[in-house]
């Protein structure tokens, strides 16, 4: 188990670099793409995947500390 955890739901040419360095250093990471969303994600669907996934790993890494 690590001691850091890091979710990136951010800009698509971004993550893949962000996502592999924090692999490489043995950090738990999320990767999320949503490519038919800009900034905000409002598509109704993409919205409900974003809250769980996010809510989600909230709940995994919470659960950890107690």
């Amino acid at each position: 188990m690590s001691k850091n955890t890091v979710i990136i739901t951010y800009y698509q040419r971004h993550l893949k670099k962000d996502r592999d360095a924090l692999q490489g250093r043995n950090i738990d990471s999320r990767l999320i793409v949503f490519p038919n969303e800009n900034h905000w994600v409002l598509k109704p669907a993409n919205s409900l995947q974003w809250h769980n996934e996010v809510f989600g790993w909230l709940n995994k890494h919470l659960d950890e500390t107690r």
